[in-house]
């Protein structure tokens, strides 16, 4: 009579623990599994992969590969630039972004790339978010088309794919 109680009392905490964790899971998100839709992170991560996003890790840095919440959809996409970080910007028909290079009086080339027609600009990306952008350039919508990012909307860092 014992040895039921017993097994009775093991079964329902087994379940009791496993619905506990598993309402941890659904309200914290730790993880996130992803399929990935289009081209934007070709050749580094292909068109209907599926990749594992750890949601518990906020530490970003340059290079990072992250799922982020973009108008109500998750995307994928490379974390380029931080917080306060600045890059040139020059437009010449295509989207081209680069670090912007230590030049001593940086608003001066800008002023002279000007004079013959070229868009040219810096960029400082603001407090709190971070510049994205896809592996594959020509396919990829990213911050160059949206900005930046808000921090609190990357949803997790890709740790498989």
């Amino acid at each position: 009579m014992l040895k039921s109680y017993q097994k009775r009392v093991v079964k329902i905490s087994v379940q009791i623990a496993f619905l506990a964790v598993s309402l941890i899971f659904v309200y914290f998100k730790p993880f996130y599994i992803v399929k990935v839709v289009g081209d934007s992170m070709k050749p580094t991560i292909l068109r209907d992969s599926i990749v594992l996003a750890n949601g518990l890790d906020t530490k970003y840095s340059v290079g990072d590969v992250v799922v982020v919440e973009q108008d109500g959809n998750l995307i994928i996409k490379r974390i380029a630039f931080l917080e306060k970080q600045k890059f040139f910007c020059l437009d010449l028909g295509y989207r081209r972004y680069q670090p912007a290079p230590v030049i001593k009086d940086m608003q001066y080339q800008i002023n002279y790339l000007k004079k013959f027609g070229v868009k040219a600009y810096i960029y400082e990306v603001p407090n709190k978010q971070v510049f994205l952008l896809g592996d594959n350039e020509l396919e990829s919508e990213d911050s160059r088309e949206f900005g930046s990012v808000p921090l609190q909307n990357i949803k997790g860092k890709i740790i498989y794919y």
